[in-house]
C-alpha cells in the first residue's frame, strides 16, 4: 500500500510539473509577442534645436541589426 501511494504521488507531482512548465511557456510566448507588438507600435517625439517637435513613427531598421546573436 505504502508503495502504491508514492507511486501516485510522485504521477501526480510529475503531471503537475508538466502543467506548470506549459503554462509558463505560454505566458513566456504571450509576453514576447506583446512585446514585439508594442515596439513596432510605439511613436516617438524628435526633438531638434530651434524646430518644433513632431511625432514620427519608429525607423525600420534592417532585421539583422535588431537580432541578438545567440551562442
Amino acid at each position: 500500500m505504502f508503495d502504491w501511494s508514492i507511486t501516485v504521488w510522485l504521477f501526480l507531482t510529475l503531471i503537475f510539473a508538466n502543467f506548470a512548465e506549459a503554462m509558463a511557456e505560454g505566458r513566456g510566448k504571450a509576453q514576447a509577442n506583446t512585446l514585439r507588438k508594442m515596439r513596432s507600435e510605439t511613436e516617438a517625439r524628435k526633438l531638434l534645436p530651434n524646430v518644433p517637435s513632431s511625432w514620427s513613427p519608429p525607423r525600420r531598421s534592417p532585421r539583422a541589426t535588431c537580432r541578438l546573436r545567440g551562442r
